[in-house]
């Protein structure tokens, strides 16, 4: 062997040009922290996003019930010549009035009158619901408002005829 082929494969041998274990180490290590970064980020723009539908869709919600709310309230100037007192009662919590409902006309209630109910269901604090009771009648005489505070209140006779929930997950 000559020693220019001696020389060449010194260079050879000493110019290794891989991967030390240490190096290897580092490198993973970096990209299991930029990994866990990336995902946590992604985790809470996840969850936030979440978050932001569940709020938008409760203000949608609340929109539309006081929407339906003021075109029932509305309503009340359309009952001339009825005896019922048009707001039964008004609180923090429940409003019960009259309305007009021409769909609703039946028997000696030609005006198609019936009362509504509106009420914080507030027995499960992390999902407060808003009810909506309705109670229809037969007679020329409406009957006396339900008096049960409690919401839902009860439905059957003599009471509310039915309850729906109108908006869900209401948070203050």
């Amino acid at each position: 062997m000559t020693s220019r082929a001696r020389r060449a494969l010194t260079r050879v041998r000493r110019d290794e040009s891989g991967i030390t274990t240490i190096e290897l180490l580092i490198a993973t290590t970096l990209m299991l922290i930029i990994m866990t970064a990336v995902l946590v980020s992604f985790e809470t723009f996840t969850t936030t996003s979440g978050a932001n539908t569940l709020q938008n869709d409760a203000q949608d919600q609340a929109r539309t019930l006081s929407d339906r709310i003021a075109d029932r309230l509305r309503n009340l100037a359309r009952q001339s010549g009825v005896s019922v007192a048009p707001i039964d009662r008004a609180g923090a919590t429940d409003l019960i009035f009259t309305t007009y409902d021409p769909a609703g006309a039946s028997g000696s209630n030609s005006a198609g009158i019936r009362r509504v109910r509106y009420c914080l269901d507030s027995s499960t604090a992390s999902n407060e619901t808003i009810r909506m009771q309705t109670q229809t009648w037969t007679t020329a005489t409406a009957p006396a408002a339900p008096t049960s505070t409690a919401c839902p209140g009860p439905v059957g006779s003599g009471n509310w005829n039915d309850s729906t929930v109108v908006a869900e997950h209401l948070v203050n």
